[in-house]
């Protein structure tokens, strides 16, 4: 019975993990789209995959996302080099939510606010201070770029995808819809 779980998490992972290539692709493809729109997305299927099917899948979704976004065009050139940081914040999102996600009435609603904090204070400390440290060499371009994509905006991104996630966890419970 333990394989089978094993299987549906999988393909329920991977599925997430595709809508979300799938996003990024739209994204990058059709540039008046709003980053204030697949970017919640994204972070809402790391919190699904988290919750439905464990920390080590959300923990794989956290990094094959950003990594992925590479090779596809749907991470802009300039901001490669801060791609480490992404797949750090993104764990840092999946693993801050586990723990709370199901402990008590309000786990969820506080392991939400809480990843997206943490996953908000990384990207701000890294693009203020890491990225010098780690990339000495970043472009005054690239630098300037990425202090505004990955400050303030990453924490309303952030809220938003844990609002949506917990909207489609609540939804699903609701309904009894297993997964």
């Amino acid at each position: 019975m333990k394989t089978r779980n094993n299987v549906k998490a999988l393909v329920l992972a991977s599925l997430l993990l595709a809508l979300a290539i799938i996003l990024q692709l739209v994204q990058r493809n059709f540039t008046q789209i709003n980053p204030l729109l697949i970017g919640p997305l994204i972070n809402t299927t790391i919190l699904l995959t988290t919750y439905f099917c464990g920390l080590t899948y959300g923990l794989m979704i956290s990094v094959l996302i950003p990594v992925l976004a590479i090779p596809t065009g749907a991470l802009a050139a300039p901001l490669i080099p801060f791609s480490p940081f992404i797949v750090v914040a993104n764990l840092i999102y999946a693993a801050s939510f586990y723990p709370l996600m199901k402990k008590g009435k309000f786990g969820i609603y506080i392991g939400a606010l809480l990843s997206s904090v943490l996953r908000f204070l990384f990207f701000a400390l890294s693009a203020m201070k890491l990225l010098y440290v780690f990339i000495p060499d970043v472009s005054k371009k690239s630098a300037q770029l990425i202090g505004a994509c990955f400050t303030t905006p990453q924490l309303l991104i952030a809220l938003l995808g844990s609002a949506v996630a917990i909207i489609v966890i609540k939804l699903l419970r609701k309904r009894k819809i297993t997964v």
